[in-house]
């Protein structure tokens, strides 16, 4: 009989080979929308969707009230917290929506774009769709069933961006189909998810029971907001300052070095959150599982974050095409971000699974006020340019302020910290002295931006592999080299 420790492990490992399945399909197929839609829509159009994103993304953040991560925090439920579950995110739903409707109208006037408003008012459906499906998703987490939300989250984003949202922009609709898109795919992901993780509404609502609720819950959300106004401070300060174009031509930029990023920290937030909460109170797991994750996020995106940074005018090339040319400077300063973006995620996990939400949302005010004033600095110093030297120097403090915050409530040294980031360094040292000799050679050549971007990706793999296998005592004596040590053992001596 396994123990409830290895059935716990099993159930994360399984859960991120399935979220890693999806964020693998679901990156490829971004990246693919990202170059249709890229010649499909103007930058223009891009900008206003941005722009209105910054109000929907904000309502995101507030409008569930932290119910969904605070349904999974807690150690037990219930079918009474099921329907107060159900109820609050439903109610939140229809008011955020209604008082995106309400405000709609100001932020067309304050941005001076005609449309924005009714842009912002057809957004807002989403937010009722979404809500439906709140309660479902925190099931399948709680139950550590990511196959099933993986497969609505693939099957939503197909229909949604790539069926529905490609259609609307080869008809030539331009900003709308952007937004269709959208709509297509949070409300097909909320309907999967019904059909996932049907809920059963017997139990009573109780207001002791949302008390419960909110009371965790506006913490979480609290933190959001604050990492949503980080997150969004600097598409306010574009939009306003220097205009949509040069938001739409600032968001692809920023997009491109988020992809990565996110999609690491996403999988290990989506699987490790709902898995830290039911051991919240074991140290050695939060210990352990911290190392191993910074190392990982640490192997895979400090690799990618040089890749970026040499190979930025080929990726802006082959994704956007010749007329985005103007962001490539903006990528590559960007690119420096990667790695910190990715894995502050892994302390972010943490914090939130040990329930210490106001300590949380205390550092995610600091990096607010960083991003915010550092892009108005910027942007008033050096327009798209200045920005981004901003957003890095405020992920970077981000990061740092998030470690030593998981470090302390997981007990882990400094020492211990810095060692988990060495094989990560070690192969970044040895990819970024490839790419520096070798990108140069193949442009010289005059090869297409695509050719010259796949032979220095496959080049960056076999450098990175070999510099790993190579560094010898410093593989064996990571979390990853360990852990992969130990299969090997395991596997001879069944052999």
């Amino acid at each position: 009989m396994k123990s409830p420790d290895r059935s716990l492990f099993s159930s994360v490992i399984t859960g991120v080979r399935w979220v890693g399945l999806g964020i693998f399909a679901q990156v490829g197929l971004r990246v693919a929308v990202l170059a249709v839609m890229a010649r499909l829509v103007a930058p223009r159009d891009f900008g206003l969707v941005a722009i209105a994103f910054i109000f929907t993304s904000f309502a995101e953040r507030l409008g569930q009230v932290g119910v969904g991560a605070a349904f999974v925090q807690r150690a037990e439920v219930d079918e009474g917290d099921l329907k107060t579950a159900f109820i609050l995110s439903l109610l939140s739903g229809v008011c955020i929506a209604t008082a995106l409707c309400a405000i709609a109208p100001i932020a067309s006037l304050m941005f001076q774009e005609p449309e924005l408003g009714a842009i912002i008012m057809v957004l807002s459906i989403g937010f009722v769709m979404d809500s439906l499906g709140v309660v479902s998703d925190g099931m399948l987490q709680r139950e550590l069933r990511f196959r099933e939300i993986v497969k609505a989250e693939t099957v939503s984003f197909v229909f949604g961006l790539v069926l529905v949202g490609v259609a609307l922009g080869m008809a030539g609709l331009g900003v709308w189909a952007l937004v269709g898109g959208n709509l297509a795919m949070r409300g097909s992901k909320a309907a999967l998810l019904l059909l996932g993780r049907p809920l059963s509404l017997k139990g009573r609502y109780s207001h002791a029971r949302a008390k419960r609720l909110l009371t965790i819950g506006i913490g979480f959300s609290l933190g959001k907001v604050l990492n949503f106004l980080s997150l969004q401070g600097d598409n306010f300060v574009v939009g306003r300052l220097l205009g949509a174009e040069a938001l739409g031509m600032y968001t692809r930029a920023y997009q491109a070095m988020t992809l990565p990023a996110m999609y690491v920290g996403q999988a290990f937030e989506r699987v490790l959150f709902p898995a830290l909460s039911q051991k919240q109170d074991d140290i050695p797991t939060l210990r352990r599982g911290l190392l191993t994750t910074l190392e990982v996020s640490a192997l895979v995106a400090l690799p990618v974050s040089v890749g970026m940074y040499f190979l930025s005018e080929e990726i802006v090339l082959v994704l956007f095409g010749e007329v985005w040319r103007p962001i490539i400077p903006v990528l590559r300063v960007l690119s420096c971000g990667v790695f910190f973006r990715a894995a502050y995620k892994c302390s972010d996990v943490l914090v939130r699974s040990k329930g210490d939400v106001y300590a949380y949302a205390g550092r995610q005010a600091v990096y607010t006020s960083v991003i915010v004033i550092g892009s108005l600095a910027g942007a008033w110093f050096d327009g798209l340019l200045g920005v981004g030297y901003a957003v890095v120097g405020g992920v970077i403090v981000n990061y740092v302020l998030m470690t030593r915050l998981a470090g302390k409530l997981a007990e882990v040294s400094t020492a211990d910290l810095i060692r988990c980031h060495m094989p990560g360094v070690w192969v970044a040292v040895w990819i970024g002295g490839g790419l520096a000799w070798i990108v140069p050679v193949l442009r010289a050549w005059g090869l297409a931006p695509w050719e010259t971007l796949s032979v220095a990706v496959i080049g960056s793999f076999v450098i990175g592999g070999i510099s790993w296998l190579a560094s010898g005592p410093l593989a064996s004596r990571s979390c990853v080299g360990g852990f992969l040590i130990g299969m090997l053992r395991q596997r001879r001596s069944a052999a």
